[in-house]
């Protein structure tokens, strides 16, 4: 394991667990070995941050959904204001 390995299982270390870490580390390894990692890694970075940014989104619409059910708000209004499914918003009462 060459030291941009050991610098990608530090960093990833810090947020997920250590089988993931092996999977990106042999991927990464998979496509293109060392020379790509640095790239490889700002792919994988960009993806997470976009993902985390999608969850934050959704618990949003989540909390709101659960507001306006507190109001009484019909829930197909809430279907449409919040993109929800009824079945997640059925769940929330």
């Amino acid at each position: 394991t060459g030291k941009m390995a050991r610098f990608v299982k530090y960093i990833l270390g810090q947020v997920l667990e250590e089988e993931k870490i092996e999977e990106i580390i042999e991927e990464l390894n998979k496509k293109g070995g060392k020379s790509n990692m640095p790239s490889a890694l700002e792919r994988f970075m960009l993806q997470e941050r976009q993902e985390g940014r999608q969850e934050g989104r959704q618990e949003g619409k989540r909390e709101t959904a659960k507001r306006l059910l507190k109001q009484g708000v019909e829930i197909s209004i809430i279907i449409k204001a919040t993109d929800l499914s009824q079945e997640e918003i059925m769940s929330m009462q």
